[in-house]
């Protein structure tokens, strides 16, 4: 039996834990670990634990152990560490967070360093922590702020940047990452980079942007269009660019992209509707007036004649010459019309 890291870029499980050559071997660490430790399978059900976390499961009427690893943290950060270590599960990337234990006898903050592994063929998740002093409200504040950002981003399409206006060295939120296509586990990619992905004229607009807030301090707004390859339309992003001071010191601009491609996609389309709209209301207005001009017209002189040849009569030959040009005025009407009516939308 063997457990292997999937990651190596973190430290923390560098143990013998991960080397275990049998089941008993493995059941003695679990049980004898001064740490906390837990094995999830990947719908976070709890397949081990040790006997420091054991104390803290809840346990039902039957006094049978919860199963959920999330019925061991505290509703207020039950959310995030759910978020979390959904992360963990899909990218790999190794990393540690910090939650209040769900003890109703006395409550706990616990510090757990995860790890995606394959284990018997299979890949779980792995936690080995440690208990810890309650965290200030400023440092549970800056936690709480960066998962409402991580949900606001995902909600929103939306991704953050900063970049250093002298070295343009580039450094991206989690949901930047997302828009571009990027592996998180990696360093954001160089603007360069960033650039080729833009219309040129998109381009060129946007490193000015970086540029001139840099240098003036004053924020902007502009919109851009980006594709990560060829074989796909551009999507389009709205971006709000603005100085991030130290000290008084300038020192990065940060910009925050907000996609709205569905939006620029409804808005055409919305135009497109009102051009089809506009187009009917023309050929319906010019309906209109053929029906009352060279319709009603020629069928009047048709009918008046009528009228005429059965009250006095009239020659045969000039009754026929002029209900022919009446008729004739009348049949190229119609022909019009019909024309009008079987034209069909060019958009």
């Amino acid at each position: 039996m063997q457990m292997g890291l999937q990651d190596h870029r973190q430290p923390f499980l560098s143990l013998n834990l991960v080397m275990l050559s049998s089941k008993a071997f493995e059941d003695l660490i679990f049980e004898h670990s001064e740490n906390p430790m837990v094995l999830l399978s990947f719908d976070l059900s709890v397949l081990k634990t040790s006997v420091s976390l054991t104390k803290i499961r809840r346990k039902n009427e039957n006094g049978v152990a919860s199963t959920s690893f999330l019925d061991l943290v505290s509703d207020k950060d039950k959310k995030r560490i759910n978020n979390y270590l959904i992360r963990v599960r899909s990218t790999g990337i190794s990393g540690k967070t910090d939650f209040r234990s769900r003890n109703s006898e006395k409550q706990e903050w616990l510090s757990f360093n995860w790890q995606r592994i394959d284990y018997n063929a299979e890949q779980l998740l792995l936690g080995i922590g440690e208990y810890i002093k309650p965290l200030e409200q400023e440092r549970l504040k800056i936690i709480e702020n960066e998962e409402a950002l991580r949900d606001s981003e995902i909600i929103g399409k939306m991704g953050s940047w900063w970049v250093n206006p002298k070295t343009m060295e580039n450094h991206w939120s989690e949901g930047n990452y997302r828009i571009w296509g990027v592996d998180p586990a990696k360093k954001a990619p160089s603007v360069d980079w960033v650039l080729s992905k833009l219309l040129p004229e998109d381009s060129l607009k946007v490193y000015n942007s970086i540029k001139r807030v840099g240098i003036t301090g004053k924020p902007t707004k502009l919109k851009f269009r980006m594709r990560l390859n060829e074989n796909e339309p551009y999507r389009f992003f709205f971006t709000r660019v603005r100085p991030w001071y130290v000290n008084g010191e300038l020192m990065e601009v940060k910009g925050v992209n907000f996609e709205v491609t569905d939006l620029v996609k409804y808005q055409n389309d919305l135009e497109l509707k009102n051009k089809r709209l506009n187009k009917s209301n023309k050929a319906l207005a010019e309906f209109v007036r053929m029906n009352s001009h060279d319709l009603r017209g020629p069928l009047s002189n048709i009918l008046s004649m009528l009228e005429w040849d059965q009250i006095e009569g009239m020659d045969h030959k000039e009754f026929v010459k002029y209900v022919k040009k009446a008729a004739t005025r009348l049949d190229k009407s119609l022909n019009k019309i019909n024309q009008l009516l079987n034209v069909r939308d060019v958009y």
